[in-house]
């Protein structure tokens, strides 16, 4: 699942960040921990 659903998030989060100025401060970690909490749950 996580395979399919990381690029969708990355490439949605950094959309969004462009267009929501208060995401971007923290868009990068917020797909750095939905990255770390995929691979704990091997789903990466």
């Amino acid at each position: 699942m996580g395979k399919y659903f990381y690029p969708f998030f990355k490439e949605t989060i950094m959309k969004y960040s462009k267009k929501i100025p208060t995401l971007k401060p923290v868009a990068e970690d917020l797909v750095k921990d939905m990255e770390l909490f995929l691979s704990e749950k091997s789903w990466l």
